[in-house]
């Protein structure tokens, strides 16, 4: 798990019935923690989030440079 993932996302996200090839959806994304903790645990998979914060959008995209360059 991201070391940014405060305890109650982490629960959320160790609940979530993932596959390594899952395609997951965050709706409402922030600034991405649970979205980094679900691409951490895809391989073949992807993850899409999505926010109507620019603000969010922008933090959540310079926090996940290096899971947008994997391609998750």
């Amino acid at each position: 798990m991201p070391r940014d993932l405060s305890p109650r996302l982490a629960g959320i996200v160790d609940a979530l019935p993932l596959t390594p090839q899952a395609r997951v959806l965050e709706i409402g994304c922030g600034p991405g923690a649970a979205a980094r903790a679900v691409a951490a645990r895809l391989t073949s998979g992807h993850i899409l989030a999505i926010d109507r914060s620019v603000k969010a959008i922008a933090q959540a995209k310079a926090a996940s440079a290096q899971e947008i360059v994997g391609g998750a």
